[in-house]
């Protein structure tokens, strides 16, 4: 079978700088599907894979883990990851490489409280490779602002971009920050009552155990 990836118009390679805390750099953003094939590898950036649609099973650091459409994962830099080529099984799914700020200069009361919230989410970072759960704020709908404007070119379109990458960043962060981990998830006393309350307010969704465990954190 002749092996030919797809190409997306959805492709930006231009190193990208953002105001978030202090400064953070977007490497690259590239929207891909199953034709693509990708080789264990390793990145000196954080590196955020999001599935719009499919499954997708991403390996890192070894161990197999399923994206469904709205989940996604954080790569620290340095781990070893890489998508499994599964060219039968339709899947599309969003990378984004980024690298934080690495300087200390002098900031703003706004950059240093951006700072802080970017500090306590990579905080998990010095202990954990990776981190996976469901999008609660609904990052798929930014992604899809950016690929209009990557793929047109309307006035403005680098201002927006810019003011795109960081809406992502912090809805995906807000996912990660401890601080919403915490008070999204019950107590053990009434963790029970809390699930069959979340079942009953869903029950017209197809619910899986993974959901629950997601929205629970356990």
């Amino acid at each position: 079978m002749l092996y030919q990836q797809k190409q997306y118009p959805f492709y930006n390679p231009v190193l990208v700088r953002i105001s978030m805390g202090g400064g953070l750099t977007v490497n690259y953003v590239e929207s891909l599907d199953q034709s693509c094939v990708e080789f264990p590898h390793v990145h000196e950036c954080y590196e955020i894979y999001y599935c719009l649609s499919g499954e997708q099973h991403l390996y890192i650091d070894g161990a197999m883990n399923t994206l469904f459409s709205g989940h996604f994962a954080v790569i620290r830099p340095g781990i070893h990851h890489y998508t499994n080529y599964e060219p039968n099984m339709p899947k599309r799914y969003l990378v984004f490489v980024f690298a934080p700020p690495t300087a200390a200069a002098s900031k703003s009361k706004a950059d240093q409280a951006e700072e802080n919230f970017l500090s306590r989410i990579l905080k998990y970072f010095e202990k954990n490779p990776y981190y996976v759960t469901k999008d609660r704020f609904g990052c798929d709908s930014i992604i899809y602002k950016m690929e209009t404007e990557i793929e047109e070119s309307y006035p403005g379109r680098e201002q927006m971009i810019c003011a795109l990458y960081q809406e992502y960043l912090i809805s995906i962060f807000r996912n990660l920050d401890p601080v919403e981990r915490e008070k999204n998830t019950p107590s053990n006393t009434n963790l029970a009552i809390q699930i069959t309350k979340y079942m009953h307010a869903n029950y017209n969704k197809n619910l899986t155990i993974q959901d629950i465990a997601d929205f629970f954190y356990i």
